[in-house]
């Protein structure tokens, strides 16, 4: 096997891990949404003086971000990018015509199509690795787990928006319009 049918075949496994992790994203969420209203009730029943509402509040937020994970990108990246993330693959040759566009053809544009989908299965466990590091920040982690979680969520959303990334620092760096 070589270099081409190795990516080519983790490539084609990116449609079902990202259902995949679709689900357990959802499960995760749910658990999350459930642990926040049971700190809240707890709370609740010993009074004022047992301590804040942020904890469930910020507990509950991001398990919602976790229900609604497809939404949660799409959000994130028209603000981040400044549109809808695309997922067509294959539109990294438009959006990068002299850097990647000399590779249109045969199988270098098979495995830059196959890279581009591994990226941005990458960007989405970024996103939800950033998600869940900001939920353990809510539990008194501090700031070992907030840097971090912020970060993995701005390099998620870079990775799953790769064409589009790609793009800008073609024009960033050629000058190009």
């Amino acid at each position: 096997m070589n270099l081409l049918d190795t990516v080519v075949a983790i490539a084609d496994l990116a449609g079902p891990l990202s259902n995949l992790f679709g689900a357990i994203s959802f499960i995760m969420g749910i658990g999350f949404a459930i642990g926040a209203l049971m700190l809240a009730t707890k709370r609740l029943n010993l009074g004022p003086g047992a301590g804040s509402w942020s904890q469930p509040l910020w507990m509950f937020i991001i398990g919602a971000l976790f229900v609604g994970l497809p939404m949660t990108m799409s959000s994130l990246s028209m603000t981040m990018m400044g549109q809808n993330y695309e997922t067509d693959p294959a539109r990294i040759f438009e959006h990068a015509p002299t850097l990647i566009g000399a590779f249109d053809s045969g199988e270098a544009r098979t495995i830059i199509m196959a890279i581009v989908t591994v990226v941005r299965l990458v960007g989405l466990l970024g996103v939800m690795r950033g998600l869940y590091l900001l939920q353990q920040s809510t539990k008194g982690q501090g700031p070992q787990t907030f840097g971090p979680g912020v970060t993995m969520i701005i390099a998620g959303i870079f990775a799953f928006n790769f064409q589009l990334f790609v793009g800008l620092m073609e024009k960033l760096v050629l000058g190009t319009a």
